[in-house]
């Protein structure tokens, strides 16, 4: 079989030159496009955040859970985006509305005396535990808990989240509380490393 080798011209040579690089610019472009996409992202959610902030949105919930989830989606299309930690930022901003949003309506349960209310009241703020671990009211979430897991007659599980509450906020002004809750349930002083690697205690009816 008869082999023929085809030199490459300068015209083939320019030509492939030329389709790296518009393969090249078109990278660049959608990398552009990219940074300026999430930059129109961060500036809806932050003006979402603003509009909260200015205390007359209709739904300050739906605002926050949809900046929340904007900001997460660029976050995990993209951990090194240059907003990172504008985003971070601005997420705090809108899970530290959403976890008071949830206090309030515990709050509200709190203040019934049905099981049905009490157990509401668990249902937040167990999902702000969960969901919001850096809320600024953790420690008043916690002693709630433990309250209510010894109202409910759930000994155990009130040790667990007042000994979470002296772990996890060591400075809280609601440490007397915590300790006095444990004793009152016969409960010990755990030890912090094992504990905060516990999941929380299972839901109980």
């Amino acid at each position: 079989m008869l082999r023929v080798a085809i030199k490459p011209t300068i015209l083939t040579l320019t030509l492939l030159w030329f389709t790296g690089a518009a393969a090249a610019q078109e990278v660049v472009k959608q990398a552009d496009d990219a940074i300026e996409s999430d930059f129109e992202i961060v500036l809806k959610a932050e003006a979402d955040l603003e509009q909260i902030k200015s205390g007359f949105p209709r739904d300050p919930g739906g605002l926050a859970l949809r900046a929340r989830k904007s900001l997460k989606n660029v976050l995990e299309r993209d951990v090194d985006t240059p907003f990172a930690l504008r985003i971070n930022e601005d997420l705090g901003r809108a899970e530290e509305i959403l976890a008071t949003h949830h206090f309030i309506i515990a709050t509200f349960y709190l203040g019934k005396t049905t099981h049905g209310a009490k157990k509401g009241a668990e249902s937040r703020l167990r999902q702000i535990v969960v969901e919001y671990p850096s809320f600024s009211k953790m420690d008043e979430v916690l002693l709630r808990l433990s309250e209510l897991a010894f109202d409910l007659e759930h000994p155990e599980d009130a040790s667990y989240f007042s000994n979470r509450l002296i772990c996890a906020n060591p400075n809280s002004t609601h440490l007397q509380e915590a300790f006095e809750q444990i004793y009152k349930v016969g409960g010990n002083v755990a030890s912090c490393d094992e504990l905060l690697v516990r999941p929380l205690p299972a839901t109980k009816p």
